[in-house]
């Protein structure tokens, strides 16, 4: 329980509605700070019907509004205590044999739906273990039911009033919380009489045994009665009922001046008489049936209590001591608070005080009646906080994402500026370095061409040098030419040869009309003019020669071409002791001119 923290206990009764705000001080003090009372069932003679049903509900939801906004509670947080009457307190017995409490609670809750007569999806109900009776092996549990569609009508009223409901008790086990945190029943069994407006609770108070009984005769039958006997409506009978009424005393006594007083008295002690009966069959009952003890003492509350003698009457009939119960014997109370009418309505603030001694201390009975639906919602607002934590934190996250993107777009659009720059640059020198390697290939293609042409000056004289060292000995070499090889021309005879020679010679053409043949631009043969002196073989010597030919690798000299290399072979028919000859020998490759 927080310190310094104010809760209000609010008992809503058949016919009153009763408040009690206490104060938690953070020294484990419980103060009470105010107390309010209502009486709103004065014009309600029976609510057998519907109709009367219905009306006697909104009275009493606005009385309780009334009461709570007219006394401007602080608490926030509301402890709710329903009659008696709206209850259904039904008492087993169970085997101790199990002592595991999760199949105990099994039980219990078997028990409960074979014993409650009632759906169980329509009402709220709550169990607990009142005794264990090793020597009999028996558990006592008990019962405690409401019906929902009553708790949730209650419930609404008040949290519709900005409060939070945050326990449900019943007026039975609460008034006896409240009886054992004054002491009673803790040695003896003692007995507790509450008489309300429209019922009486009869409750056992035996060390730790628990038993109560509801009697449906309380202050209610008496202002019907006399309604009945004067024949005027319950609201004038109720008013009668304040100003004159008292137990009459049995046996000889003088009666009062007022006749009304006289037989109002009467009916009283005809209504209280009925009540004492009922108490006797319940004091027998208790003894015979639940194994109690006899009570030594009885205890009077509720409203219709303080009608005078009325403890005199009880003390009388059951031959015991009696007196008001008083919870606020132990209570500190506040300086605001008016101590003598407190005084006077003490013995109807039993429920509240039930209520208030539940959340400062462990309690015998602690009775839980707020639905699931309603605990889960109290379950959320005390969470709610981490609820609203977590919204903030996830919006932070969400804000510090947020701002980390745009951080992150401005650097990474600030990079971006610069690679483009750099880009840019480089963009630059490679267009710089594409033209300088253009002009750098245009100048090498230069340089490679005059290379090769530099390198193509020396191809002929290095072949021609290699071919003379083809030759063989005694052989020299006249001239040679070049050309595409050339079919083997006819053999003409010598003389005719030299003497077109000699016209040749006589009937030269001018330079100028001579007509050079275009040349072709590459060409795969060569022609060569071979002399050698008569005394040789010129067979031998060209076959030597044509060997020497075909070891150099320039040559392409198969079979075919070896035979047709030898174009011209002329003897030696003229004026010195030479031999001619002429080959034409193909080249491996194609040379250009």
């Amino acid at each position: 329980m927080a310190v310094n923290n104010y809760v209000l206990c609010l008992d809503v009764g058949g016919t009153t509605i009763k408040a009690t705000e206490y104060l938690y001080s953070a020294a484990g003090e419980m103060v009470l700070e105010k107390f309010a009372f209502s009486d709103y069932g004065r014009d309600i003679e029976d609510d057998a019907t519907e109709e009367s049903a219905e009306k006697h509900r909104n009275m009493m939801a606005d009385a309780v509004r009334k009461l709570i906004t007219e006394n401007a509670f602080k608490a926030k947080r509301v402890d709710l205590c329903l009659s008696g009457k709206s209850a259904y307190i039904k008492f087993v017995k169970l085997p101790s044999m199990v002592s595991d409490e999760k199949k105990l609670r099994q039980i219990i809750e078997f028990e409960a739906a074979s014993a409650i007569p009632f759906d169980l999806d329509g009402v709220v109900w709550d169990s607990q273990i009142i005794s264990k009776d090793a020597e009999r092996g028996e558990i006592e549990a008990m019962f405690v039911v409401v019906k929902r569609d009553e708790l949730e009508f209650i419930t609404d009223v008040v949290e519709k009033l900005g409060k939070e409901i945050a326990l449900i008790d019943v007026a039975p086990t609460a008034i006896y919380n409240a009886a054992k945190a004054n002491g009673i029943g803790v040695d003896n069994c003692e007995l507790l009489l509450n008489i309300g407006g429209s019922c009486s609770l009869l409750i056992f108070a035996d060390k730790g045994r628990f038993f109560t009984r509801l009697i449906p005769i309380a202050g209610n039958a008496v202002t019907h009665q006399i309604s009945k006997e004067f024949g005027i409506p319950y609201a004038e009978a109720e008013e009668m009922k304040r100003k004159h009424g008292f137990v009459a005393l049995g046996g000889a006594y003088e009666e009062p001046d007022s006749e009304v007083a006289t037989i109002i008295s009467k009916i009283v002690r005809n209504v209280m008489t009925r009540l004492h009966g009922e108490i006797n069959r319940s004091i027998n009952v208790y003894r015979s049936q639940q194994g109690g003890r006899k009570p030594e003492k009885i205890y009077l509350s509720g409203g219709s209590s303080v009608m005078e003698y009325t403890l005199r009457f009880f003390e009388e009939k059951l031959r015991i001591p009696a007196e008001y119960f008083n919870p606020f014997q132990k209570i500190a109370i506040g300086q605001d608070v008016d101590k003598e009418m407190l005084a006077e309505l003490a013995p109807a603030f039993p429920e509240t005080t039930g209520l208030a001694v539940r959340n400062a201390t462990n309690c015998p009975l602690e009775v839980a009646l707020v639905p699931v639906s309603m605990r889960r919602c109290r379950d959320f607002r005390e969470k709610s906080i981490y609820f609203y934590a977590s919204t903030v934190c996830a919006f932070l996250i969400v804000l510090i994402t947020f701002l980390c993107c745009m951080q992150l777009r401005v650097i990474t659009e600030e990079k971006f500026q610069t690679i483009d720059r750099k880009y840019k640059n480089l963009k630059t020198a490679g267009d710089k370095v594409r033209a300088a390697e253009s002009g750098f290939n245009s100048e090498k293609g230069a340089y490679d061409a005059a290379c090769n042409i530099l390198k193509e000056r020396s191809v002929w004289p290095d072949r021609l040098t290699k071919i003379q060292e083809l030759l063989p000995e005694g052989v020299w070499l006249s001239s040679f030419s070049y050309g595409v090889q050339a079919n083997e021309p006819k053999k003409e005879e010598p003389r005719r040869r030299r003497r077109q020679q000699e016209e040749d010679l006589m009937f030269e053409t001018p330079a100028e009309e001579k007509k050079e043949p275009s040349a072709p631009s590459e060409f795969d043969t060569i022609h060569f003019t071979c002399h050698c002196l008569r005394k040789n073989d010129a067979e031998d010597i060209r076959s030597k020669f044509l060997l020497n030919l075909e070891k150099s690798g320039l040559f392409e000299l198969t079979k075919e071409t070896a035979e047709n290399m030898v174009q011209t072979v002329s003897s030696g028919a003229g004026p010195y002791n030479i031999v001619t000859f002429k080959i034409s020998a193909k080249l491996k490759e194609k040379v250009k001119r």
